[in-house]
C-alpha cells in the first residue's frame, strides 16, 4: 500500500520540490512585475477572457500579486501549511491539488462576476484561492495539530481554518465584495477543496489511504474498535497516530510507516474475513 506518488524532499529553496518551485516561479513573476508595472496583468483573471476561451488565465493569474504583503502571505503560508501535506502526499498529488484548488478559485470568481452583475473586464490576481485550499487541507489532515494565529493564540488547525472561513464569509457580507479582495474566489478554492478531498472525486490515493488508516487505527469502526487483539501493538499505532497528528506523515520513521501499513494490511484481512 502505497501513500505517496512522488519524492517530496529536497526542493530548490530547502522546502519541499514543488512549493519550491512554486514560491520560485512567484517570486521571479513578482520581480518582473515591478520591472514593468502593469504589463502583465493581461495574465491576470479576466472573466470576458475566459469564457472567450483564453483559458489559460485560469492559471496565470495565480502567479501575479499585487504588491509585497500579498506574495509575503501567500507564499509564508504555502510553506507553512503545505509542506507537510507535500511530504505526506508527495509531489505530484501536491500540485495536482494546488492547481485544482487556484482553477477552481477562479471559476468561483467568474460565475459571480456574471451572477452579480460584476464588471467582468476587472482582473483578479493572486494565489489565495489555492492557498485556501492548501488551509482546508491542512486543517483535515492534522486537525488536532496546535497552530498559533497572529503567532499569538494557540488553536487547533481545525479551529483556525474555521476562523478564516468565518472571517471571509463576514468580509464578503460586509463589503459585498465591494472591497477589492476576490474573497469569492478565497471561498471557491476552500469549497474546490473541500470537496475534492471529502468525497475523493479524483481518486486521490493519499485522501483513500488516509480515510483507511483512520477508519481502522483511531477505533471508528462501528463493528471493531481495536486494530490488533495485541496491546502492545495498538499502544505501538496509537503513538505513531499521535505523532502523525502532531508533526505530520513526513516525521515517520521508515520502521514507523512499515508498522502503520502492516497494521492496516491486517485489519483489512481481518474484516474481510468478518464481512464473508
Amino acid at each position: 500500500m502505497h501513500y505517496r506518488s512522488g519524492p517530496a524532499s529536497g526542493g530548490i529553496l530547502g522546502f519541499p520540490p514543488a512549493i519550491s518551485q512554486i514560491v520560485l516561479l512567484n517570486v521571479v513573476i513578482f520581480l518582473i512585475q515591478q520591472l514593468v508595472p502593469g504589463r502583465l496583468l493581461g495574465f491576470g483573471l479576466i472573466p470576458s477572457h475566459v469564457v472567450h476561451g483564453q483559458i489559460w488565465e485560469l492559471v496565470t493569474y495565480l502567479f501575479l500579486h499585487g504588491g509585497m504583503m500579498h506574495i509575503l502571505f501567500n507564499m509564508f503560508a504555502l510553506v507553512m501549511f503545505g509542506s507537510d501535506l507535500e511530504r505526506w502526499w508527495g509531489s505530484r498529488d501536491f500540485t495536482k491539488y494546488y492547481f485544482v484548488c487556484g482553477i477552481g478559485a477562479g471559476l468561483a470568481q467568474i460565475l459571480v462576476t456574471y451572477v452579480s452583475g460584476g464588471n467582468p473586464n476587472i482582473p483578479t490576481i493572486g494565489a489565495s484561492g489555492a492557498i485556501f485550499g492548501v488551509l482546508i487541507a491542512y486543517g483535515m489532515a492534522f486537525p488536532n495539530r496546535q497552530v498559533l494565529i497572529w503567532f499569538i493564540i494557540p488553536v487547533s488547525a481545525r479551529t483556525m481554518v474555521a476562523l478564516f472561513i468565518f472571517m471571509e464569509l463576514a468580509l464578503t457580507l460586509q463589503y459585498h465584495g465591494g472591497d477589492g479582495v476576490a474573497r469569492f474566489a478565497h471561498l471557491g478554492g476552500a469549497l474546490v477543496g473541500y470537496l475534492y478531498l471529502k468525497y475523493d472525486v479524483l481518486g486521490w490515493r493519499a485522501r483513500r489511504w488516509l480515510r483507511r488508516a483512520r477508519a481502522t487505527v483511531s477505533g471508528s469502526s462501528t463493528r471493531s474498535r481495536r486494530v490488533d487483539p495485541d496491546p502492545e501493538m495498538q499502544e505501538q499505532i496509537d503513538t505513531i497516530l499521535e505523532k502523525i497528528s502532531r508533526e505530520g506523515m513526513g516525521s515517520l520513521t521508515e520502521e514507523e510507516k512499515k508498522l502503520l501499513r502492516e497494521s492496516a494490511e491486517r485489519a483489512r484481512r481481518r474484516q474481510s474475513g468478518h464481512d464473508s
